[in-house]
């Protein structure tokens, strides 16, 4: 026996002064292999502990839905797509005790693409009915100062939609005021509306003021918008129904399709 060597009995005391237990590891320590066995997760399948990051398939759902959210445009139901590319992106951005997940950064882009497209598609019914509106107030505003300036044969062709108008060359005073009996009844029966026989009463001078904001809806398919003004001489009111019309060179035509003195709607305050 050399002067290094040991007796087992000396290395079972050496160990127990370490700390070390028989197999000269200390407790608590994991030398089988456990810690790199692969594990199941719920969203990733297998992975290995402390060396692959999890993945995260709901941030990947998240971008392709916040994707799909550019139809949050065509209305505000389709706002519900949005919503849900959200949802999934909050789900894979939860607290992970693992190193960053994969997923996340499609997350963060799939929430981006869904706030933008669908704060876009809550607003752009607002925008597009508040520039209608813009519009029909003006048109209608035009179309009195024509009645007032009594034009009538103008404002006939502008009640027309455009496929019915006739071109701008074409001189109305002379076709409306010709021998033709129903042109001329139809020009008589213009002129006699109690609408018209008001504003050419005020004349051009006459201040008109908007009685309420300018109503802009959508019925069969046809946008459309509904004008009251006041005179500001005597408060009476003219109601003006108009609509939006595309043509077929993609420019909207707006027409009156009826104008009449305001009345206010009757309703039964309840029916037996």
């Amino acid at each position: 026996m050399t002067a290094d060597s040991t007796t087992p009995d000396q290395t079972l005391s050496t160990r127990e002064n370490q700390g070390l237990d028989s197999r000269g590891l200390k407790p608590g320590s994991d030398r089988s292999g456990l810690s790199h066995v692969p594990q199941m997760r719920a969203e990733s399948g297998y992975e290995e502990i402390e060396s692959v990051a999890p993945l995260r398939f709901s941030g990947f759902i998240c971008l392709i839905v916040g994707l799909i959210s550019v139809v949050a445009m065509l209305g505000l139901p389709a706002l519900v797509v949005p919503f849900v590319a959200i949802v999934f992106g909050l789900i894979a951005l939860r607290p992970s005790d693992h190193p960053k997940p994969v997923g996340t950064t499609a997350a963060k882009i799939g929430i981006f693409l869904a706030v933008t497209f669908g704060v876009c598609g809550y607003f752009l019914p607002w925008m597009k009915a508040n520039t209608l509106g813009n519009q029909a107030e003006f048109y209608s505003r035009q179309y009195i100062g024509i009645l007032a300036n009594n034009h009538p044969e103008v404002a006939i062709e502008l009640s027309k939609d455009f496929k019915n108008r006739f071109s701008e060359s074409m001189p109305l005073d002379q076709f409306y005021d010709g021998s033709n009996d129903d042109r001329q009844r139809n020009l008589y029966e213009f002129r006699d509306n109690g609408a018209n026989v008001l504003i050419r009463e005020l004349g051009p001078d006459a201040e008109w003021l908007l009685d309420r904001p300018v109503e802009v809806y959508k019925k069969f398919g046809i946008e459309r918008a509904e004008v009251v003004w006041k005179a500001a001489e005597n408060d009476r009111k003219i109601h003006f129904f108009m609509q939006y019309l595309i043509d077929p060179n993609d420019v909207g035509q707006w027409h009156v399709e009826r104008l009449q003195e305001y009345r206010e709607l009757i309703v039964a305050e309840s029916v037996l």
